[in-house]
This record gives structure tokens, C-alpha cells and sequence, in this order.
């Protein structure tokens, strides 16, 4: 069986003699019996994406994927692809969710608004930001935020750069946000270095300035997701900063 899957989900394939389709027909009756729903790539999807939230991207298998539609692996082959193309999928539902914002607001607010969402779109469902960072989307997936963002860059002056200045403004932020997932994955050794920093933090100098700093931040929680906060708009308006005063060197 051969089977072609483009950025919408949508497949199509040849295949070889009639075994497939009669079993593809039964396992179709047998749904209907029970009172199960059809499986299309949008139910495929579905079901990928929630197995992203509760075990993230990379923590799931087809078999995982074929369990939670009460569907063989095989069928997941038929109407999507290989685990690469359920992977697409995913990353594809998952930028839609990001809102992208209004251009009139110039490109700097319009990245800073945008790299929020995406940041806090991404922290629901675990490992894409990192195959994101690491591989890309895919095409069709980021256009219409790719489409945007370039052009204000364009605009404001960035000429050649612009394309440089938005895989800087895109990859950084999902690496950013595949550590946050790193760390999550990470609780007992997290545990473990607040508990060595904690033990530095009255040694002099910057070592324990920075002691202090990661146990207060490690104290719980909440604390530990407010540090995560502050060190992304640290990292953002920091990047942002030094792309308009390469801008404005580039004026000037």
C-alpha cells in the first residue's frame, strides 16, 4: 500500500488487490455495530492530540494512537500515513490554535504578542515545541505566520535579514519552550539541584546570587512557573531589543 498525505490531512494512495478494502469494509461495519464513530483523519488527529497533552509528543506509539480509536494500526496507515504524517497532523492543529495578531500594531508588538501565544498554545501539549525547534513545521502549517511576520520585517526595514530574523524570533522561542518541557519531564532531578543550589546560597560572589535566586524560584510550584515566566519575557524583550538596534544600526 502506498499512501501520499499532504499538510491538510488529506490522503490518498494506490492499493494492491482487494484484501485491504474488504477489510477496511468490515472494520467499517464492525464500528457501526458498536456504536463507534467513524475514523477519518480529523478523529485520527483528535485522538493524537490527546495523547500529545497526557503523554506528549514523542510518549505515544501507533499502537497507543490505533488503542485510543479502538481502530487497528493499520487504518491510521489508510486514511493518514506513517507516524511522521500523524506527527504533521498534529503540529498542523496545533499552530491553528495560536491567534495571530493584528499587523497595525507594528513588528515588534506583533512578534511579542505572537510568541506569547505560541509559547502558551505550545506548553499544552508537550514535544512539539521541540520538533518544531528541531525539524520545522512543515510548509503549509506556519504560512499564514510566516506570511505576516516577514512582511512587517520587510517593512520595517530589515531587507535581507528579515528571513534570518524570524527563524532567529521562532526557533529560539520553541527551544525556549521545549526546555520548559525538558524540565517538567525532569521532577526528582529538578528536586535535586534546587536542593544544591539551596546549599550554596550564602556562598559570596555571583555564585550565590545565583543560588539565592533558583532556590527562591524552586520553593514550589508556582514559584518555579513564575521564574519560567520572567525568564521568557527576559529572553524576548531582550532578542527583540537587539533586533531594533540592529535596525536602527542598519538606518543609520
Amino acid at each position: 500500500m502506498l499512501v501520499q498525505v499532504n499538510f491538510l490531512g488529506e490522503a490518498s494512495g494506490c492499493y494492491s488487490g482487494g484484501m485491504q478494502s474488504q477489510s477496511s469494509q468490515s472494520n467499517k461495519a464492525r464500528r457501526r455495530k458498536e456504536g463507534l464513530p467513524a475514523i477519518t483523519p480529523e478523529a485520527i488527529c483528535d485522538a493524537a492530540i490527546s495523547l500529545t497533552k497526557e503523554k506528549g509528543l514523542e510518549g505515544w506509539s501507533m499502537r497507543d494512537l490505533a488503542a485510543e480509536l479502538d481502530a487497528y494500526v493499520r487504518v491510521i496507515y489508510y486514511h493518514v500515513g506513517d507516524r511522521d504524517a500523524v506527527t504533521s497532523l498534529v503540529i498542523e492543529r496545533v499552530l491553528s490554535e495560536v491567534a495571530i495578531p493584528s499587523a497595525a500594531s507594528g513588528w515588534r508588538a506583533w512578534f511579542d504578542d505572537l510568541l506569547r501565544g505560541l509559547r502558551d498554545v505550545m506548553r499544552r501539549y508537550p514535544g512539539v515545541a521541540k520538533r518544531f525547534a528541531l525539524v520545522g513545521p512543515g510548509g503549509h502549517a506556519a504560512r499564514a505566520i510566516a506570511e505576516t511576520g516577514i512582511s512587517l520585517l520587510r517593512e520595517a526595514g530589515f531587507g535581507e535579514l528579515s528571513v534570518p530574523a524570524f527563524s532567529l524570533l521562532l526557533e529560539q522561542t520553541c527551544q525556549f519552550v521545549a526546555q520548559e518541557d525538558d524540565r517538567d519531564a525532569l521532577p526528582s532531578l529538578r528536586k535535586s539541584a534546587a536542593s544544591e543550589y539551596a546549599a550554596c546560597a550564602g556562598v559570596p560572589g555571583g555564585m550565590g546570587d545565583l543560588s539565592k535566586s533558583v532556590a527562591h524560584a524552586t520553593t514550589s510550584e508556582s514559584s518555579l512557573r513564575r521564574y519560567y515566566d520572567d525568564s521568557f519575557d527576559f529572553f524576548l524583550r531582550t532578542v527583540l531589543d537587539g533586533l531594533e538596534v540592529r535596525l536602527s544600526n542598519m538606518r543609520g
